[in-house]
């Protein structure tokens, strides 16, 4: 009979396992897809080295004028357009006869029209400033600029490029040979970009002392190496600014930097599920 039950219970016991299957584990949820790499924005230094390329060989063929301040923006798209850079620049007259100074600007004017890029380029009648603590008074000239970043050509990054951390990245340009701007502070504001899960960080950079002024090709160089190393850079703001008071006087041909430096950033890597 004892034999008969355990049988039995057995066979009972096996039906439970053939019946009842396996829990199947939960399925573990797919890690998300990173959205594509969004456009970078439009170059506001690529819109100033137009211009300060022209005036580069201008000074070379003829001079008779020189740079007083410059101020490229990039300009979000309107409802209208495609995004744009804005340039406006203040000219000074260094020859002794303004007319000469002026003709100089209209050729300079028309070099500049000659570029696909360059959509308007529109020369104002000539201002009297006064000079430094002063001085003589200057004559001037504004050139205002419209730059279309859709007819310029694509931009291009070094073949080796460092995707370090941007604070990190923008002291490390800061001191390469031929550039060497000095000491340099930033703010940071960090920006989502709509529709992707990228960060798009913008640095506002300038010189940590006020009392320091730059040459023009300093400035120049350092925006270059800027958007030149990294492949996510763009300056979407130069500014070139003189100076003033005694520092006009010490400093005449130096100018004070403002850049604003736009770094897209990629979502952190998915997380790593734990071994099984």
């Amino acid at each position: 009979m004892s034999s008969l039950l355990a049988h039995a219970v057995r066979a009972f016991a096996l039906a439970l396992l053939v019946a009842v299957p396996a829990r199947a584990e939960d399925p573990q949820p797919a890690p998300p897809v990173p959205s594509a790499v969004p456009q970078r924005p439009a170059s506001a230094f690529q819109a100033a080295k137009v211009f300060l390329d022209a005036l580069d060989a201008f000074e070379k063929r003829q001079g008779g004028l020189g740079l007083t301040s410059l101020d490229a923006e990039r300009k979000p798209p309107g409802k209208k357009r495609g995004e744009l850079v804005r340039l406006e620049i203040w000219l000074a007259i260094t020859t002794p006869d303004p007319k000469t100074g002026r003709r100089g600007a209209d050729d300079l004017v028309r070099t500049l029209e000659g570029n696909p890029a360059v959509s308007e380029a529109h020369l104002f009648d000539d201002y009297r400033h006064a000079g430094p603590n002063g001085l003589a008074p200057e004559r001037r000239l504004r050139l205002s600029i419209t730059w279309d970043p859709a007819q310029a050509p694509e931009r291009t990054v070094a073949d080796k490029t460092y995707e370090c951390h941007p604070e990190t990245y923008i002291r490390i340009r800061a001191g390469m040979d031929k550039v060497e701007v000095g000491g340099i502070e930033s703010e940071s504001d960090r920006r989502p970009i709509a529709g992707t899960d990228w960060i798009d960080e913008r640095l506002r950079i300038h010189p940590n002392n006020p009392e320091v002024f730059l040459s023009r090709l300093r400035i120049h160089n350092y925006a270059l190496v800027l958007e030149h190393y990294h492949r996510y850079a763009t300056i979407t703001r130069i500014r070139m600014q003189p100076p003033t008071g005694q520092n006009a006087i010490d400093h005449p041909d130096l100018l004070w930097m403002e850049l604003e430096l736009s770094i897209l950033e990629p979502p952190p890597p998915a997380p790593v599920p734990p071994p099984k």
